[in-house]
């Protein structure tokens, strides 16, 4: 009902806990356009597309995956790149942003549309050295934070763990919706 009511054509999907080798739900009209899936229990990315949408695979870029440190999916989707990252949690911050600049490396020298997203698991709404390193990094290719306000909400607590970063122009944030 959502991918309708937001006509949505690429999903991302952190933590997804599929098997690599079966998917456990269909998504009407949309094909697996990359995964990565840990070989153990936990964890995963995942990137659905519209079947109306020409993509295909980086797997140069899924192949930077470590599980449990750094799980990423990678698809261009007609000329601009979707990266889709989940950091869990307790994983070394270093060696994360060390993968991820090499993924930004490549990613960036293709002078594509680029749009990061993911459960990085650093709050933007907290001032941190674990903030100002990753906002630096992202900075470094300019790419731009979408969203500065509580992404995840309870009813004990709000954070901002899972964003957009995207080197595009955009203007009005409702260029990307039904984002969350």
């Amino acid at each position: 009902m959502l991918i309708d009511k937001y006509s949505m054509d690429i999903l991302c999907f952190c933590e997804t806990w599929l098997k690599p080798d079966r998917m456990l739900f269909k998504v009407n009209n949309f094909s697996v356009a990359s995964a990565f899936n840990r070989s153990s229990i936990g964890g995963g990315t995942l990137i659905l597309c519209n079947n109306s949408l020409r993509y295909k695979e980086r797997k140069d870029i899924t192949a930077c995956s470590v599980d449990r440190l750094c799980e990423v999916a990678c698809a261009e989707v007609e000329g601009q790149i979707f990266l889709c990252v989940y950091r869990p949690p307790a994983s070394n911050l270093t060696s994360f942003l060390i993968i991820i600049e090499e993924i930004l490396n490549k990613l960036i020298n293709d002078n594509k549309l680029v749009f990061v997203c993911g459960d990085l698991n650093i709050d933007l709404l907290v001032d941190s050295s674990d903030k100002s390193k990753l906002l630096s990094l992202f900075s470094s290719f300019n790419l731009k934070c979408i969203f500065k306000e509580a992404t995840r909400i309870t009813p004990t607590s709000a954070s901002c763990i899972d964003n957009i970063f995207t080197n595009c122009n955009i203007k009005d944030s409702s260029l990307i919706s039904g984002v969350r």
